[in-house]
């Protein structure tokens, strides 16, 4: 193990092991990987390797997300799985501003369906952490 002074704050451990952990996007054409961009997971309390994730997807130029994503209940092959998974997005209010979510779900489903189900799912997940937080708040009192 190198001795890197400047990566300190940034070596983390994370599933028993340590080292710089990076959320790397790559664009694949045929036979060719072009990395696109990356994130460092910085470690517990901060966002988790998946929210990374999604972030590098809305990073994506709009030009390159209408030609690669058509339509809600779009049928994709991802790189590494062996049977296909069906696309949609929802739209969620963040601090006053719209965010777009990707849904990815394994049942092949209309578009809306995935979206309303995905859309339910993401709001009692909301209700989940605000009562968490709540009982949290009681717990210090």
């Amino acid at each position: 193990m190198g001795n890197f002074p400047h990566l300190k704050n940034l070596v983390r451990v994370y599933h028993h092991k340590k080292g710089l952990h990076i959320v790397v996007m790559y664009l694949v054409i045929g036979n060719w990987r072009f990395p696109w961009s990356f994130r460092v997971y910085r470690g517990k309390g901060t966002s988790s390797p998946s929210q990374l994730a999604q972030k590098l997807l809305t990073n994506l130029p709009k030009i390159l997300l209408q030609s690669l994503i058509k339509t809600r209940g779009q049928q994709v092959y991802l790189n590494g799985l062996d049977l296909p998974v069906f696309l949609s997005w929802v739209w969620l209010k963040r601090d006053g501003k719209r965010v777009q979510r990707f849904v990815i779900s394994t049942k092949p489903m209309k578009g809306r369906t995935q979206r309303i189900r995905a859309d339910r799912r993401l709001r009692r997940l909301a209700m989940l952490r605000i009562a968490r937080s709540m009982g949290q708040k009681k717990m210090a009192n």
